[in-house]
C-alpha cells in the first residue's frame, strides 16, 4: 500500500479507489517551499445492490424526503430543496441515537446522481462527501451505488466504525430502497395491465 502523499495544488490528497481503504497516517507535515502542509487521511467506503426498477423510479424514491421516515433505516429524515448549494437537514442514524447533519448539496443530476457535503465546524477535523448514484443496467434495472469519501485528521480514529456501524447503515438502506422501489415498480406494471 502507498504511503501518504503530499496534497496536489488544490490541496486534495490522492485517493484509493478501493472500498474501505484509508490513506495516510493522518496529520504528516511534509516540508515544501518552507513551509508545513500536511496530507489528510482520506477514506472511502462503497456499497452497492441491484435493483428491479427504473431510474425514474429509484431516483424518485430516493430524492422524496418526506417519505424517508417510512422505509429509510439510515436517514430517517431529510428536510430541504433538491437543488445544488442548498443546505439539507438529514438525521443520519448509523449508532443507537440519530444525530441532525447538514450536509450541502453538490450535484444534483435527476435520475442518476446525488451529492452532499458535510463537515464538522473546525476545518479539517472530518468531512464527509456522501454519493447516491443511479446506474442503469437494461430495461427497468440499476445498480444503485451509495458511497462516500471520508476525510480529515479524524478519520483513522473513526475507522472501524466507519467499516462496521457506516456500512451496516449504508447496506440497510440500500436493501430498503431496492424493496421500496420494486414495489412500487411492481404496482405500476399492474395497474397498468389492469
Amino acid at each position: 500500500m502507498p504511503g501518504p502523499t503530499a496534497p496536489s495544488p488544490a490541496g486534495h490528497a490522492g485517493r484509493r479507489a478501493a472500498s474501505g481503504s484509508c490513506r495516510g497516517p493522518g496529520r504528516s507535515a511534509v516540508p515544501a517551499a518552507g513551509r508545513l502542509r500536511y496530507t489528510r487521511a482520506v477514506k472511502e467506503l462503497h456499497t452497492e445492490i441491484e435493483i428491479a426498477a427504473s431510474p425514474e423510479r429509484v431516483w424518485r424514491t430516493l430524492t422524496d424526503f418526506a417519505s424517508y421516515r417510512a422505509w429509510n433505516p439510515l436517514l430517517p429524515s431529510a428536510r430541504g430543496e433538491l437543488r445544488e448549494g442548498e443546505i439539507v437537514r438529514v438525521q443520519l442514524k448509523t449508532g443507537r441515537r440519530p444525530i441532525t447533519i447538514k450536509p450541502r448539496i453538490v450535484r444534483v443530476v435527476p435520475n442518476r446522481e446525488l451529492t452532499w457535503r458535510g463537515s464538522l465546524p473546525i476545518p479539517g477535523l472530518f468531512t464527509g462527501e456522501h454519493h447516491f448514484e443511479i446506474h442503469v443496467l437494461g430495461d427497468a434495472r440499476v445498480r444503485f451505488h451509495q458511497w462516500e469519501q471520508f476525510s480529515g485528521l479524524l478519520v483513522p480514529l473513526l475507522s472501524r466504525m466507519l467499516d462496521g456501524e457506516t456500512r451496516r447503515g449504508f447496506e440497510a438502506m440500500n436493501a430498503a430502497l431496492k424493496a421500496r422501489a420494486e414495489a412500487a415498480e411492481a404496482a405500476t406494471r399492474v395497474a397498468d395491465r389492469a
